[in-house]
């Protein structure tokens, strides 16, 4: 099953950059102009590095290319019952007591095992549930503050502001600042791009 962001398969990288003379485009910056997508999501097109679904199909078609045939196609796993009994077993029998699981839901493991028809013996074994709200001011800040590159003012108030605090959405608009200063851009594409990203998890910010 696909999910929401595609990215090039890794044989084929190669292949993408070069089409982009081959369509008329002398940069990367002249097919991010032409499209109407930021550079970062361009550049992480065009490095393998996965983009929105929607994004893949377009700057596919704009180089030429037929989406099934260059994108990376995840190996199949079947999570059947027998997946999870083998986790649970991992976990209780194998490891010594030496291992552990971590489960980020909106919903509890038992609840999240009826609703998709599979048995509890690995959803069961969750003993401690932690719930995830929006960090405090400091939290937040101290999070941001971790950046190998430092943020301006600025935009660690627009982070701050854009994400209320929630930790999901702090991660996802640092990284792409992080990303845009690695790349030695001086610009706000990243916000455009944090913002698109940020929409699937909008019901975060309506809670």
């Amino acid at each position: 099953m696909m999910g929401r962001s595609l990215r090039v398969a890794p044989e084929y990288i190669e292949k993408v950059k070069s089409a982009l003379g081959r369509n008329g485009y002398p940069s990367q910056q002249s097919l991010a102009t032409d499209i109407g997508f930021s550079l970062s999501t361009v550049k992480s097109f065009l490095t393998g590095k996965p983009v929105d679904y929607l994004n893949f199909l377009e700057l596919t078609k704009k180089l030429g290319f037929e989406w099934q045939d260059i994108v990376y196609k995840e190996p199949e796993t079947e999570l059947d019952d027998g997946f999870w009994e083998c986790l649970r077993s991992l976990a209780t029998n194998q490891t010594g007591g030496n291992l552990a699981f971590v489960l980020a839901t909106p919903e509890s493991p038992i609840d999240m095992a009826h609703n998709t028809g599979h048995s509890s013996p690995f959803f069961n074994i969750f003993g401690y549930t932690a719930y995830l709200e929006a960090l405090t001011e400091t939290e937040a800040r101290e999070l941001i503050a971790s950046s190998p590159i430092l943020f301006t003012d600025e935009d660690v108030e627009w982070i701050l502001t854009e994400s209320r605090r929630w930790p999901l959405l702090l991660q996802i608009l640092c990284r792409e600042r992080l990303f845009n200063l690695e790349e030695g851009e001086n610009n706000d594409n990243w916000r455009e791009e944090g913002l698109q990203q940020m929409k699937s998890f909008a019901h975060l910010l309506d809670s």
